[in-house]
């Protein structure tokens, strides 16, 4: 059975913050330069999210809904870059094998993520284009919380322990259809955590998800 508590702390709020604002600043300061090539994009999507590492045990994926803006600028050939902002959530379930109790946890994580993903457009005419992404991602944790179901009795608390940030490796692939002024997009995308959430220095606990996003580039 895995169970944890999670509080984020100011100070890794700031610097995540921080680190969001320079870099707002410096993505700014490049489409002054070349306003036209910046292409921004809605996106929502629906996934699965797990948790896995040394200290978890018989995880269960569950659902989970993200969303955001996103913008990218070509930065060389068929190459772009792209950043934004996105709601990505993260958790996971756990049932006990006893069906009299029906025994449940469900760790439920809410996350901002900033991407920085390079794009490759490695096939393109002119209305349809198909490209792979890969990148990191800096995740801001701004909410946890743990819901057990036992003998028919539910309950939640919010959960802390938990890092403030954490830090991710994306892939993607997908493709975007000309529709009218702007392009509509599918995109399958995975993310995995590159370190433990948790405060506990002896405990491993990584983030994964498997999205699958619908947006429009504008």
């Amino acid at each position: 059975m895995f169970l944890f508590r999670a509080k984020v702390q100011a100070r890794e709020k700031v610097r995540v913050l921080s680190f969001f604002l320079i870099f707002l600043f410096l993505f700014s300061g490049v489409s002054g330069l070349a306003f036209s090539r910046i292409r921004p994009a809605l996106r929502f999507g629906v996934g699965r999210a797990d948790l896995f590492g040394a200290d978890c045990y018989r995880q269960e994926w569950k659902t989970v809904l993200s969303g955001g803006l996103t913008a990218e600028i070509n930065v060389w050939k068929k190459l772009n870059l792209e950043s934004g902002i996105l709601f990505m959530p993260g958790g996971a379930i756990y049932r006990s094998e006893d069906e009299e109790t029906g025994y449940q946890e469900t760790v439920s994580l809410d996350y901002l993520a900033i991407p920085l993903l390079a794009k490759f457009y490695f096939w393109q005419n002119k209305n349809l284009a198909a490209y792979l992404a890969a990148g990191p991602a800096v995740l801001l944790n701004v909410g946890a919380r743990l819901e057990v179901i036992s003998a028919g009795q539910k309950y939640s608390v919010k959960l802390d322990n938990l890092q403030g940030q954490e830090l991710s490796f994306n892939l993607a692939a997908g493709a975007e259809l000309k529709t009218g002024p702007g392009f509509f997009l599918v995109e399958l995308a995975y993310s995995q955590g590159t370190n433990s959430i948790s405060r506990e220095p002896e405990e491993e606990v990584k983030n994964r998800r498997v999205f699958c996003f619908l947006g429009f580039r504008f």
